[in-house]
């Protein structure tokens, strides 16, 4: 959710420079930068090992939504030209659930993954990317890919779901790691990083980037006011939170999911 930063930056100008300032760990810039094909082309190749790795598909902020249950929206979900389906999920908050998150996620991909009528063996294989700040783990590498075993004799289990967790602490050296560095900065000036770098100075550099880079921060600023709003609700008028739901669904034309995350804003955090 946005802080009340965000509330204050009124002109464009101001709301340039902030989102100028936003590294790939900030989400709504993040899902910018990724829209673009040949970014997320260019990170999965360095996350997979794979040079000459193609993208055929490639979406951002994709809601997967069902009836009665929590709603999750994926950063990232990318389909390269042999079917293989990769989610990128990438993490700033320093929580202890964030296990359990991947697999809450990986669940819902899955469950979106196979239509009625389709059997199993259709699944496809599903290469899952969780990028953290921290090395909640304490691994000591830069990526780490999860290995399931199976019985006395430890047999190799593939189920086609694969799982690495990325982090920006360790910094080995490695390619895996110099991205990692470029996710924390973000810095317009460094080239390096080739088609991602390409996007993140047309949206921090060029007249091109100006006008989603201020929507970035108006929604900021849109949050800001309704934050605003229920934080009075609650201290001026002592309203139950159930009505305040209602209320700002109809003020600010929310659905009901997004209601609640700016009421209990820390289960919209741990979504």
């Amino acid at each position: 959710m946005a802080d009340i930063e965000y509330r204050v930056l009124r002109t464009r100008e101001e709301r340039l420079a902030f989102a100028r300032s936003m590294n790939l760990f900030s989400t709504p810039f993040m899902r910018e930068v990724f829209k673009d094909e040949k970014a997320t082309q260019y990170v999965l190749r360095i996350l997979t090992g794979k040079p000459d790795l193609r993208i055929a598909q490639n979406l951002t902020e994709y809601r997967i939504s069902k009836l009665d249950k929590r709603d999750a929206v994926l950063d990232v979900i990318a389909v390269d030209e042999e079917g293989i389906q990769y989610h990128i999920e990438i993490q700033l908050a320093d929580s202890d659930d964030h296990i359990l998150r991947v697999r809450f996620y990986s669940a819902m991909v899955d469950s979106e993954l196979l239509e009625k009528g389709t059997k199993y063996k259709d699944l496809p294989n599903t290469i899952i990317f969780y990028i953290s700040m921290n090395d909640f783990m304490d691994l000591g590498e830069p990526i780490a890919k999860v290995n399931s075993k199976v019985g006395s004799k430890n047999k190799d289990y593939d189920d086609g779901k694969h799982i690495f967790y990325v982090n920006a602490a360790v910094d080995d050296d490695s390619e895996v790691a110099r991205l990692m560095e470029f996710f924390k900065s973000a810095d317009p000036n460094d080239a390096s990083h080739g088609e991602l770098s390409d996007r993140v100075h047309l949206l921090k550099c060029e007249q091109e980037g100006e006008d989603p880079m201020c929507k970035i921060t108006q929604s900021f600023v849109d949050e800001g006011k309704i934050i605003g709003y229920v934080e009075c609700q609650r201290e001026e008028y002592h309203m139950p939170d159930e009505k305040i739901i209602e209320k700002i669904k109809d003020r600010f034309q929310l659905n009901d999911y997004q209601a609640r995350t700016f009421v209990y804003p820390k289960e919209a955090v741990n979504a």
